[in-house]
């Protein structure tokens, strides 16, 4: 069914086909730009800073929404398009995609603006103090379980995981991989930080104690 819309929101068919036609092609040029960006901002910061930074780009919920916003409005479009007929225009899905290109843009300003205060020193200085800070406090915790005793492991107990692939360690989920060693009567050792980069076959790990047969 059909919405009457007032005359002062409605289009012809030229119009729309050219409006969606434009928006067709800001929006194509939006996400390269924001693609290229990042991938500078990356480049930047990780030769400069350090390749931790490259972790918070990834996990940024600004970008994934400039990107969801912009490819969803390009798409829309792009559907769009093809309901424009001779005589009638789709007005209300004309409204709605130009909703979502000012949508669009805002988030694209208020990214360009977070990007530019990232690549300040002070800003990369305090983000990090801050990061710092609370894995300190996530360490001071104290354990709701009892800690294991000390056992030392005989040599044929230890089982060394290596790394399969090139590659910076990004993060390292303590409170999971300490679950899993105590659910499996066992103890781990890392042999390499957040931020070492490894080679294939490098040691990453080791397993001390003969796991149960339902953790391999």
């Amino acid at each position: 069914k059909s919405i009457d819309m007032p005359a002062a929101l409605t289009f012809t068919p030229s119009t729309a086909t050219s409006l969606l036609s434009a928006i067709l092609g800001a929006m194509v040029g939006l996400v390269g730009f924001v693609v290229t960006v990042t991938v500078l901002l990356v480049q930047t910061s990780t030769s400069q800073f350090s390749a931790r930074y490259m972790r918070l780009l990834y996990r940024d919920p600004l970008l994934k929404a400039v990107l969801a916003v912009l490819v969803g409005t390009f798409a829309y479009s792009f559907a769009l398009l093809r309901r424009v007929g001779e005589t009638n225009a789709p007005d209300l899905g004309l409204i709605v995609v130009s909703g979502l290109v000012l949508l669009g843009v805002v988030l694209f300003l208020l990214f360009l603006s977070r990007i530019l205060q990232r690549l300040r020193p002070v800003s990369v200085a305090a983000t990090f103090s801050k990061l710092g800070l609370e894995a300190l406090d996530a360490l001071a915790q104290p354990s709701a379980t009892t800690p294991a005793k000390s056992v030392e492991q005989a040599p044929a107990d230890v089982e060394t995981i290596a790394s399969t692939r090139t590659g910076t360690i990004q993060a390292i989920s303590l409170v999971g991989l300490v679950g899993w060693a105590q659910r499996h009567e066992c103890t781990l050792v890392f042999r390499h930080g957040v931020g070492d980069f490894v080679h294939p076959g490098s040691p990453l790990a080791e397993v001390r104690g003969e796991p149960r047969t339902s953790a391999r």
